[in-house]
């Protein structure tokens, strides 16, 4: 029997995301941040406080997927096009697990994310 909760999928983003994508953030760009920087914690304006996934939903120039492991958030793929120039692109996945890197690796899922922004181009 296949186990779904190692199965991923990625769906348009909803408002509803943002409440939980949003620590998911948080962490991210703060882990980010310390491996490169001397920082424990930054982000763009907005990164921890869901406003800069709200401001990207309500435009509808721009490209906002959820990243799911099964019933689970575990990151987002957002972007936003302006002329030939994406701009303010965005790949998070929830730094707290390793396994979420790899699996998504081997299951190209990552590979899929970037298909998606080639051909929203």
């Amino acid at each position: 029997m296949m186990n779904t909760e190692s199965l991923f999928s990625i769906r348009a983003m909803r408002l509803e995301d943002v409440d939980a994508l949003t620590p998911v953030m948080k962490a991210a760009f703060d882990e980010d941040t310390r491996r490169h920087t001397d920082l424990m914690e930054d982000g763009p304006e907005g990164y921890d406080d869901g406003r800069l996934l709200r401001g990207f939903l309500a435009d509808p120039d721009a490209f906002c997927r959820t990243l799911w492991q099964g019933s689970r958030r575990i990151g987002a793929l957002v972007y936003r096009k302006e002329g030939d120039v994406c701009v303010g692109d965005i790949l998070f996945v929830d730094p707290r697990s390793e396994e979420h890197t790899s699996e998504l690796q081997s299951s190209n899922l990552i590979s899929y994310a970037v298909f998606c922004l080639k051909k929203k181009k």
